[in-house]
């Protein structure tokens, strides 16, 4: 009795796959086959179709506008600010750097330098900022001189680590009861890195310490870039700021764009411009050098 029982099930079982594949076959006369697949069939997506939502995959993040890993921290505030005047006080000074995201930095990745190099501050300190954004963890990075600072310009230093394992390093400097004075100009003779390339004209405002700016005559077809001033080693002696002082070129005006920053310390400044095509081809930008000596 229970062998017979097995075997009406078995056939049950059988009418009823039957049935579901007359059914699918009826879809499949209305062109609905692609909703209702084959009962027991493995589906076959097209090759092509893969290929292209892995396509989609890739560029979403870029379509809808999330952060890529290829961002780097970016600065979103500061205090003092590049090349700001500061009234000589009797309580010490605090810089404060604000990242638009989570950053790393070490005991000594903000420092304070007069305009000899030596360090005025003590320990660097860094937390997060509170925010709306769950996406979006922003952090200040702060430290304080170790005694009130006297009358003169100031260097700012600082080399963080951001998420995506990019290490910023930038210098920027300040004045406490000090003006910047009048400017004249003077031009800067550039090396272009390749022969081919021509060496675009480049001006200082002035050689000497203060609010600096460097114009440049911009070769045909680029658009934007940025001036690199990095203070050279003097012999045996390190150099007074390590960091380079990176300044943007703005817009582009008669042919002309200008960058723009303040040099807190004299020294033998390597100048790197580097301006980029409006119609990228390769190489995508142009990149010149020169060396100015900047006096106290």
């Amino acid at each position: 009795m229970g062998r017979v029982a097995t075997v009406d099930a078995r056939r049950l079982d059988h009418h009823r796959d039957g049935e579901r594949r007359v059914r699918w076959l009826r879809l499949h006369r209305l062109g609905q086959h692609d909703r209702h697949p084959l009962p027991g069939a493995v589906m076959r997506i097209p090759v092509r179709l893969v290929v292209i939502s892995a396509l989609l995959g890739l560029m979403l993040p870029w379509a809808v506008g999330v952060p890529s890993a290829a961002a780097h921290a970016d600065l979103i505030a500061q205090s003092p600010r590049d090349g700001q005047f500061l009234q000589v006080s009797a309580t010490r000074t605090t810089v404060r750097i604000d990242f638009g995201e989570l950053v790393e930095v070490t005991a000594s990745g903000l420092r304070i330098r007069d305009y000899r190099g030596t360090v005025l501050s003590g320990r660097a300190l860094v937390r997060s900022l509170p925010t709306s954004d769950p996406d979006v963890t922003p952090s200040r990075v702060w430290v304080t001189s170790m005694k009130p600072l006297a009358r003169g310009r100031y260097a700012v230093e600082y080399s963080v680590l951001s998420q995506d394992g990019h290490r910023v390093i930038r210098a920027f400097g300040f004045s406490v009861g000090l003006t910047t004075s009048a400017s004249r100009p003077a031009v800067v003779a550039m090396r272009t890195m390749l022969p081919a390339q021509p060496a675009p004209a480049v001006t200082i405002s002035r050689p000497v310490v203060g609010w600096r700016s460097i114009t440049v005559a911009m070769p045909s077809g680029t658009s934007g870039g940025e001036v690199r001033l990095t203070c050279q080693r003097a012999g045996a002696t390190a150099p007074r700021v390590s960091a380079p002082f990176v300044w943007t070129l703005g817009r582009t005006i008669g042919g002309r764009a200008t960058a723009s920053g303040y040099l807190p310390t004299p020294c033998s400044y390597r100048i790197g411009v580097t301006v980029n095509r409006a119609f990228p081809r390769y190489p995508s930008s142009w990149q010149s050098t020169s060396v100015v000596a900047v006096g106290g």
